[in-house]
């Protein structure tokens, strides 16, 4: 497993990409962004809920890929996910 995360993090680093898209890359797979979910449990926020739809912890596979606000986005963009992709976690 610890194989795969080191390929995945090779490959991202050595991307034609612009350096922000890799971090923001790279933050999203090691979950360091500073969604509600993170921020309760630091502490720092009083509730983990997203305060877009309310329905669940914000976390970044919500963020992304699971807020009904956001899947109405990614519908009116045409964009639809992978089925290998939907059924995982970030950062797997």
């Amino acid at each position: 497993m610890l194989t795969n995360y080191k390929q995945f993090y090779k490959r991202l680093w050595y991307l034609d990409l612009p350096s922000k898209v890799k971090i923001t890359s790279w933050r999203i797979s090691c979950n360091f962004l500073p969604t509600f979910n993170n921020l309760h449990y630091r502490r720092l926020a009083g509730f983990a809920n997203c305060p877009r739809c309310q329905n669940e912890a914000e976390m970044s596979e919500h963020v992304f890929r699971d807020c009904l606000i956001t899947k109405e986005i990614w519908e009116k963009l045409h964009v639809t996910w992978p089925i290998a992709v939907a059924n995982t976690e970030y950062g797997e």
